[in-house]
């Protein structure tokens, strides 16, 4: 999977997690109707006792996620006084966005992962609203089998805002929902942004693909050699999470 953005986003988020705290009551739902260069980066259901983590901490019950599986309502996630976020699944309404975030971040709607490669803009997944402005993007795919997820891109416009983790949770939850065990994605060896953000948020090292990224450029030699920091581009590090009580 791949992760755009900046460190800002990381930053800001213990500020966007301090407002949610100051709500006096849960956001009101709604709908609002719209929407790194090849860089890999790389949150739906209410529980009633276990506390679901959001922004690097818990949240109260009033204030969690209500994402079941898709098709699923809108709902506000958290409201900051002038900035309301609303995340909300893929619509057929969002095709034009959706394929412009892509070509913002990874030039194609063709995101390659593990040597697979796979068309994003067909994939399921979520955007992020802020005031009814397309604010960010993540894809998925639902791994053959059922038990396990795998995010294929992540991006945001509003790295202040905490879209990157709230699109994250997101997609958590929704693997929850659908029954899968365990959500992973990777990234380059070159994004060490994105290998901060994942850890941050509770996501554990689980392999290195040592030199499948060169494997893949002999298929597509547009692939680019250098990323992030002037690092030649070879590797995929993946990230996972379990779902399930008893595995860290």
């Amino acid at each position: 999977m791949k992760v755009a953005g900046t460190d800002q986003q990381a930053d800001n988020a213990g500020a966007f997690e301090r407002e949610i705290q100051r709500c006096p009551k849960p956001p009101a739902a709604g709908s609002t109707g719209n929407r790194a260069h090849q860089h890999r980066h790389l949150e739906c259901g209410l529980e009633k006792s276990r506390p679901t983590p959001f922004l690097g901490t818990e949240i109260s019950q009033a204030m969690k996620l209500r994402l079941v599986a898709c098709p699923v309502e809108a709902v506000t996630v958290a409201t900051l006084p002038t900035m309301p976020m609303v995340i909300r699944p893929i619509e057929p309404r969002d095709a034009a966005e959706v394929r412009a975030e892509l070509h913002t971040h990874w030039h194609s709607n063709g995101i390659w992962s593990l040597g697979r490669l796979h068309q994003a803009d067909q994939l399921p997944g979520f955007v992020a609203e802020v005031d009814g402005v397309f604010a960010g993007l993540l894809t998925l795919n639902m791994v053959e089998g059922g038990w396990q997820c795998e995010v294929i891109t992540l991006s945001s416009r509003s790295p202040a805002h905490g879209v990157g983790a709230a699109l994250l949770a997101a997609a958590e939850e929704h693997a929850r929902t659908q029954g899968c065990k365990r959500i992973y994605l990777t990234t380059t060896n070159d994004n060490a942004h994105a290998i901060r953000f994942y850890q941050r948020r509770g996501w554990r090292f689980s392999a290195l693909y040592k030199g499948i990224v060169d494997r893949v450029r002999q298929i597509e030699p547009s692939y680019p050699l250098v990323g992030l920091d002037g690092i030649q581009i070879r590797d995929e590090i993946e990230f996972e999470r379990w779902l399930v009580d008893g595995i860290a």
